[in-house]
């Protein structure tokens, strides 16, 4: 597809998990706050936000907006936000 001029790479989440736990870390004070990202969801550390008593909304909210900053992503959402985002209707499915 590259030889076309079309976007196809491989993406690594690994590095983009680990970037993003080190900003959480910095705005909320709570380490490892992300488990994973796989299958274009970021998967939280649910135990640890409640625990630490961190703000889910905020970090989710954080999270999105760094997303949203990252090359090669072109749409980050909180899906249990989704109906109110500008995301096309076929990817909302």
């Amino acid at each position: 597809m590259q030889q076309h001029e079309l976007p196809a790479d491989f993406w690594y989440a690994k590095p983009l998990a680990d970037s993003l736990n080190k900003l959480l870390a910095e705005k909320f004070n709570g380490q490892k706050l992300v488990r994973s990202i796989m299958n274009y969801q970021v998967n939280f550390n649910y135990s640890k936000i409640a625990d630490e008593h961190l703000d889910l909304s905020a970090i989710k909210k954080a999270t999105v907006e760094y997303l949203q900053q990252q090359p090669g992503i072109n749409y980050a959402v909180d899906v249990t936000e989704i109906g109110k985002s500008a995301v096309p209707e076929p990817l909302r499915q």
